[in-house]
């Protein structure tokens, strides 16, 4: 897919499935969370953090 702003509105408006490499959205975090439910037996996990 094309890195432009036309997709990047589309990641937004949840159009299209990607990652728009933020602090919430990036391939890492995805794994992370996928392996994280998946050890809890739940449907998904989310990974925040503060500070």
């Amino acid at each position: 897919m094309k890195a432009s702003s036309d997709v990047a509105n589309k990641l937004i408006a949840l159009e299209v499935a990607g990652h728009l490499y933020t602090r919430v959205s990036n391939p890492t975090q995805d794994a992370f969370e996928q392996r994280l439910a998946e050890l809890e037996g739940g449907a998904a996990a989310r990974a925040l953090s503060s500070g």
